[in-house]
């Protein structure tokens, strides 16, 4: 799991923090590895799943229905590496909860697939013609499918959005820390959908 570590904490909306009592009814995204899977037949003889999915900060356990399962069943497998989607049922009143499943995916090469804009925030004072030389070339060496959006605030709480028509770049860690590092902006998120 360390390998998708990355990816599983920019593309989940559920950390652990809560509990999924607290989050009843809520949807969840959350990638992890599926620990344990059960299958059952239900009342018309279909085939459903039972699964715990390990993910960075803790475990959970879901259901995987027989739509879904017959599906989604080449994925849901033990010791795979998966991202699931799907809502929280705390139907019963000992704070636990589970995931009704909806959409399973591999989660290797899911950010690539999910990432559509890399935003930069920063003041207008950053704004200068070296760091903009820096960020170009850096920018021109990690090509990619994302749009580029700036956010450029005055320094009186005022910001402004500007995307660029020209530049698609790269999501990836090594591209987001050079332009840390070296154009000195702290602020750079990736949008997924």
């Amino acid at each position: 799991l360390k390998k998708y570590e990355e990816d599983i904490l920019k593309l989940s909306n559920y950390n652990f923090d809560k509990t999924l009592y607290e989050c009843n009814n809520a949807k969840i995204k959350l990638g992890g590895m599926l620990k344990s899977v059960s299958t059952k037949f239900d009342r018309k003889d279909r085939k459903f799943a039972f699964v715990t999915l390990e993910s960075i900060k803790g475990s959970l356990k879901g259901i995987a229905f027989s739509s879904v399962y017959e599906k989604f069943q080449d994925l849901i497998v033990e010791d795979n590496i998966v991202f699931i989607e799907g809502k929280i049922d705390c139907k019963s009143k000992n704070k636990s909860g589970i995931v009704l499943i909806n959409k399973v995916e591999p989660l290797k090469g899911l950010m690539e697939k999910k990432a559509k804009r890399v935003h930069i925030s920063f003041s207008a004072s950053q704004y200068k013609k070296e760091t903009m030389q820096k960020f170009k070339k850096i920018a021109s060496q990690n090509t990619g499918n994302c749009e580029l959006v700036f956010h450029i605030s005055d320094g009186n709480g005022n910001s402004k959005k500007v995307r660029s028509k020209s530049l698609k770049v790269s999501h990836d860690k090594a591209f987001i820390n050079q332009v840390k590092n070296n154009c000195g902006y702290s602020k750079v998120w990736v949008e997924t959908c």
